[in-house]
């Protein structure tokens, strides 16, 4: 996990609540690219050493960030093995992070965009998968790769769409496909 941090310190998880805070604030204004370390320090209220102490930069801040949303998506799969609730959390983290997800979309650089791929790939667990000689079978490569694109493709099509209202006749047929891959994983 990117950072450089101890978890269990309540002074370090109230910082980089404010810098994650920070973040999605901006983000709500301004595309990823837009945003400056000085921008987030100011947003937060901490110094450029504060920020410097927990993240290399606002790339590592943001996978930070999407490994977190990683994780709470995961937790809600993990938790519930009905696929129509997995489908409503899921349209409702989308609904609710819509301009965040633009602006991190909009204008994004390759290091952007395989971060956001790499945040895909870990809803698979899909390091779980290895096998004893610590390597992914070509099944397993092919459906997760498959998968994060898919994700992706779908992220780009809301966003150059303006998240449609009628987006979410799209969504049985998408989540049908995920709840496919997920019984695959098992």
């Amino acid at each position: 996990m990117p950072g450089n941090f101890k978890k269990e310190d309540l002074r370090i998880k109230k910082t980089l609540k404010a810098i994650q805070e920070a973040l999605f604030k901006i983000l709500g204004r301004h595309s990823f690219r837009r945003i400056t370390v000085n921008g987030l320090c100011e947003e937060a209220q901490i110094s450029r050493t504060t920020f410097y102490t927990h993240f290399k930069d606002k790339y590592d801040l943001l996978e930070f960030c999407l490994a977190n949303i990683s994780e709470k998506i995961k937790r809600n799969i993990d938790d519930c093995s009905d696929y129509i609730r997995i489908e409503k959390i899921i349209n409702q983290l989308i609904l609710e992070n819509k301009q965040v997800i633009s602006n991190v979309v909009k204008n994004a650089n390759d290091e952007t965009m395989d971060l956001l791929y790499a945040s895909m790939l870990s809803l698979l667990n899909i390091a779980d998968k290895k096998g004893d000689d610590e390597q992914l079978s070509p099944q397993d490569i092919i459906l997760s790769n498959f998968f994060a694109g898919g994700m992706m493709k779908f992220l780009l099509w809301q966003v150059e769409n303006k998240f449609p209202q009628d987006f979410q006749l799209i969504n049985p047929h998408f989540f049908s496909m995920v709840v496919h891959i997920l019984k695959w994983k098992e």
